[in-house]
C-alpha cells in the first residue's frame, strides 16, 4: 500500500490545522496530556467538538442517510491525529464505536435518539467492558443481566471506565446467558448515568487522571435500549474495536516524545562529551526511530484495512488492529524508559518545571505508560511506594518459582520421565491446581499450623528423597537443599507433627516481623471473591 497521503488528503490536513489554529486555546489543548486528553471534560472542549460537528467532520464516514458524508476513514485518522497532537478531545467513542455500531445493528428507535446527538456532539458516552475479573479480556465479563417484563435487570460492577464521571450515557456489555460459551451470551445496553440505581466512584491513576468504578444495583433497562440482537454483544464489540482502534490510540503524541528525546540527545553533554557522539546512545535512538516509523505505518495499514472492510463488507481487520495496538503501546513504553535513561536525573521533574528536560514529558508519560496494559483488577495496597513493593514481591516470587520448577523438572526428566507426561501429571496435582499464593491464606496469614494438612516430617521426607534422586542422576538441587535445611531446622524445633508450612515461621524470626491477618477479615475477602 501507499503510505503517502493523496493531494486531497493533504489539503484536508492543512484545513484541519488552520481550523485548530483559529480555535487555539490553552484551556482546550494541552499536548502534555497525550491520549489522556480524551478523559477531560470542560465546556470549552465540548464547544470545540460542536464546532467540529458544524464543519461536518463528525461522522464523515457515516452513510448520508444518517447525516454523514460516506467519506474514507483516512480523513477521520487525519483529524484525530491532529487533535491528539495538540492534546485536544478526540472523536473516537461516540462517532466510531457507538455511532457505527448503531448504524449497523441498532434499532430505528436508537438511531433516531442518538445519531443526531452524536453528530452535533450533544451527548458524551462512556464504554463499559472491563470488570474486576475481566480487564483486557472483555469476553470474561460477568455483569449480570436478568430478563424481566419489558426489559432487563442489571447487577454487578464495571471498572476502568473512562469518562463515566462526566458522560451522560453508558454503552455497557452484560452477560445475558451465563450458560453460553465465553464469547457468546453477552448483550449491549444503553444506560443513562443519571439512573438512580447506578453509582460511579472515581479512581485516581498514577497518571493523575480519573477513571472509574461503576456499580449496578437492580438497574432496570427497557427493551428499547438493547443494542442489536440479544447475546450478540461481544461480536459487535469486536467489530467496533477492530475498525476504530486507530482512533483510540493515536500515534502523534508518541512521535512528539521521540522528537523531544532526539532534540535532547542532540543538544546535551554528559561528562563533558556530546551525548549524540556516544555510539550506544546513537544505536538506541536509531532503533527507536526505526520502530516509530514501523508503528506509524502499522496504524495506516489498519486504516486502509478498515476502509476496505467497510467499503466491500469484508471482515474487520482484527489481526492488523491487534498488532498495531500491541506494537505501539509496547514501543511507547520503551520510548518512555529510554527518555528516563537518557535524560538523566532531571527527567524526574514534572511538566511545568522549567528545568525539566523534554518539557517534563518523560516523567509524565513514564507514569502513563506503566498502566497502558491493565491487569484484571486494581488493588489499594497502601501509601505511595507500597505498589512498587507489591510488584517486587510478586515478580521475585515468580522468578524463584521459575528457578524451582527448572530444578525439579530437570531432575524428573533426567531420572527418565517423559517431559510432557511429567508436566501433564504434576499440573493437575494439589500445587498445580491452585495459585502459588493461595496457600498463604490457609496457614501463614492466619497463623494456623495445627492440626496439619500434611505434617512437616512427611514433607521433609519427600524433599529429602527428591534431593537424593538429584544426587543419583547428577542434577544440582540448590533450592531443594535450601528447603531441606529449613525443614530440618523446623523439625529440630519439635515442629515435625505440625503443618509442613510451619517452617515459614523461621523466616519470620530472622526478619523480625510477623505476617498475620485477622482471620474473619481474610475469610470475608475470600468469600467476596468467590461470589464475584
Amino acid at each position: 500500500m501507499d503510505f503517502d497521503f493523496s493531494p486531497d488528503q493533504q489539503a484536508f490536513a492543512v484545513q484541519v490545522e488552520a481550523f485548530l489554529d483559529a480555535n487555539d486555546d490553552p484551556d482546550v489543548f494541552d499536548p502534555t496530556r497525550e491520549n489522556m486528553a480524551q478523559i477531560v471534560d470542560t465546556p470549552k472542549r465540548r464547544a470545540l467538538m460542536r464546532k467540529l460537528g458544524e464543519q461536518g467532520w463528525l461522522g464523515m464516514t457515516w452513510p448520508k442517510e444518517y447525516g454523514g458524508k460516506e467519506g474514507e476513514g483516512i480523513y477521520e485518522y487525519i483529524l484525530n491525529e491532529a487533535l491528539a497532537a495538540r492534546g485536544g478531545p478526540q472523536i473516537g467513542k461516540g462517532v466510531g464505536i457507538i455511532g457505527k455500531t448503531l448504524i449497523a445493528h441498532g434499532s430505528e428507535f436508537l438511531k433516531e435518539e442518538f445519531l443526531p446527538k452524536i453528530l452535533a456532539n450533544e451527548v458524551e458516552f462512556a464504554v463499559g467492558y472491563s470488570e474486576p475479573e475481566a480487564g483486557s479480556d472483555a469476553a470474561a465479563m460477568k455483569l449480570k443481566a436478568t430478563e424481566t417484563d419489558g426489559g432487563w435487570i442489571l447487577n454487578g460492577q464495571k471498572t476502568w471506565t473512562t469518562s463515566a464521571h462526566f458522560a451522560e450515557w453508558y454503552w455497557v456489555g452484560a452477560r445475558t446467558d451465563p450458560e453460553a460459551p465465553k464469547h457468546y451470551g453477552i448483550t449491549l445496553f444503553m444506560v443513562p448515568f443519571d439512573h438512580p440505581d447506578i453509582t460511579v466512584q472515581g479512581i485516581m491513576t498514577m497518571g493523575h487522571e480519573i477513571t472509574n468504578d461503576v456499580f449496578f444495583d437492580d438497574l432496570f433497562v427497557p427493551d428499547e435500549y438493547v443494542v442489536g440482537e440479544v447475546n450478540r454483544g461481544f461480536q459487535y464489540i469486536s467489530q467496533a474495536l477492530d475498525i476504530e482502534r486507530f482512533t483510540m490510540f493515536t500515534f502523534s503524541p508518541v512521535g512528539q516524545r521521540l522528537e523531544l528525546l532526539i532534540d535532547h540527545v542532540r543538544n546535551t553533554e554528559r561528562d563533558g562529551q556530546p551525548l549524540k557522539e556516544d555510539p550506544k546512545v546513537r544505536s538506541r535512538i536509531a532503533r527507536l526511530a526505526t520502530t516509530a516509523e514501523v508503528a506509524r505505518c502499522m496504524g495506516l495499514r489498519v486504516v486502509d484495512a478498515s476502509m476496505r472492510a467497510e467499503s466491500d463488507g469484508g471482515t474487520p481487520p482484527t489481526m492488523e488492529a491487534s498488532e498495531y495496538k500491541l506494537f505501539t503501546t509496547e514501543f511507547s513504553k520503551r520510548l518512555a524508559n529510554a527518555s528516563m535513561d537518557l535524560g538523566g536525573p532531571g527527567t524526574q521533574l514534572r511538566v511545568g518545571t522549567e528545568e525539566a528536560p523534554m518539557a517534563g514529558r518523560a516523567e509524565s508519560t513514564y507514569r502513563y505508560t506503566v498502566l497502558d496494559t491493565i491487569g484484571d483488577k486494581a488493588y489499594y495496597v497502601g501509601p505511595i511506594g507500597s505498589g512498587a513493593i507489591a510488584k517486587l514481591v510478586h515478580n521475585c516470587a515468580g522468578y524463584i518459582i521459575q528457578a524451582a520448577l527448572a530444578e525439579v523438572f530437570t531432575m524428573g526428566v533426567k531420572a527418565g520421565v517423559e517431559p510432557l507426561a511429567l508436566w501433564e501429571a504434576v499440573r493437575k496435582g494439589a500445587t498445580g491446581r491452585r495459585g502459588p499464593f493461595e496457600g498463604l491464606a490457609e496457614h501463614l496469614l492466619p497463623g494456623k499450623f495445627d492440626p496439619p494438612d500434611f505434617a512437616l516430617k512427611l514433607a521433609r521426607k519427600d524433599v529429602d528423597l527428591a534431593v537424593s534422586v538429584g544426587r543419583e542422576f547428577d542434577v544440582p538441587m540448590r533450592l531443594a537443599n535450601l528447603a531441606l535445611m529449613e525443614m530440618t531446622e523446623a523439625i529440630n524445633r519439635g515442629w515435625g507433627d505440625r503443618d509442613s508450612r510451619v517452617a515459614m515461621l523461621l523466616q519470620e524470626e530472622r526478619a523480625g516481623v510477623e505476617v498475620r491477618v485477622d482471620e474473619d477479615a481474610l475469610n470475608a475477602l475470600l468469600e467476596e471473591e468467590k461470589n464475584g
